[in-house]
């Protein structure tokens, strides 16, 4: 085993765009479902703010659970590690956050609640057939931890979780720090960014970078016309594949009927009626309060009403035409 790391306290002051945490090695990798290289670097940055939906903020509730389940199941002794940042003991800008460990056995722990629907990216329990992301998450908090082993218990919809085993991979090890390594010192230190990319992450950049159009209307260079270009053939290729997709959806709709859809051997179609709801028109009720009231009574309540917000860009993009 690896010598201890050194374990910083929640309330030490971590740089976070100067070190690079498990859960950040995926993404840099390109193998995180919901992260890409730019969005790394631009959470690290501050570029973008940090995401919290209901399903990750869940997820930390969840965590103590599993780990009180895995504790009283096992009857191993768990250490809760739960954000408190550990240190690679000779590579100071890796950092590794496990949810807990089993001192006694060098064991790093991680729980995971997952949707239902993901079980089918999941292997058989005991074995380390679980999804790429969490591979490479767990080998880096080996690989800063000095475990050798991991225990991953994944909460399933709710039904009894189940433990995978993870063993560290030294040769898997080496290539994730290569490759972090090489985006630390020519993303992060210089804090020069990948190329932008078509991820969420990327319009939230450039939404709060340029929020207003501040010149007027300049001809473009050489470079963005090519790009321009590539633009509007990938748009013209992309209309015509919706269209086609478009029309078969029809014919298929026409095939349907009255059915509640149509199933083969590896798809389902479903064409069914959605439920029906209630709609206020809020403007015809305005209109009819405004009868009741006098002049200065509605300019009072319009007043209240209206709200100023600020205007958004719009990309619109189209072709000249042809003389």
């Amino acid at each position: 085993m690896m010598a201890p790391t050194h374990s910083l306290a929640p309330t030490d002051a971590l740089d976070r765009s100067q070190i690079i945490g498990a859960s950040d090695v995926a993404g840099i990798l390109g193998l995180d479902p919901y992260a890409t290289r730019f969005k790394v670097y631009a959470r690290k940055l501050g570029l973008i703010d940090r995401e919290d939906s209901d399903d990750l903020a869940w997820g930390r509730r969840m965590e103590g659970p599993i780990l009180d389940w895995y504790e009283d199941t096992t009857g191993k002794k768990v250490v809760r590690l739960f954000q408190t940042p550990q240190r690679h003991p000779s590579i100071p800008w890796a950092t590794a956050t496990p949810d807990g460990a089993v001192r006694e056995e060098a064991l790093n722990l991680e729980a995971k609640n997952v949707n239902a629907w993901q079980m089918k990216e999941w292997g058989e329990e005991e074995t380390d057939q679980v999804p790429d992301h969490f591979l490479v998450q767990t080998t880096w908090q080996m690989a800063v931890t000095g475990y050798k082993h991991t225990d991953l218990a994944a909460l399933f919809g709710g039904s009894r979780p189940k433990v995978y085993r993870i063993h560290y991979d030294q040769e898997f090890s080496d290539l994730l720090f290569t490759e972090a390594e090489k985006f630390y010192r020519e993303h992060l230190v210089p804090q020069n960014p990948p190329p932008i990319d078509a991820s969420d992450a990327a319009a939230k950049y450039l939404k709060k970078k340029f929020p207003r159009d501040v010149t007027e209307l300049r001809p473009a260079t050489a470079e963005e016309i090519e790009k321009a270009r590539r633009y509007f053939g990938v748009v013209a290729q992309l209309d015509a594949v919706t269209e086609d997709a478009d029309t078969v959806k029809n014919e298929l709709k026409l095939a349907i009927g009255d059915a509640a859809g149509i199933a083969g051997d590896d798809f389902k179609i479903t064409y069914k009626a959605s439920k029906g709801s209630e709609k206020t028109d809020w403007e015809s009720v305005a209109r009819g309060l405004k009868s009741k009231v006098t002049e200065e009574e509605w300019a009072i309540v319009l007043g209240l009403a209206t709200r100023t917000t600020l205007g958004s860009r719009r990309f619109l993009a189209r072709m000249r035409e042809q003389k």
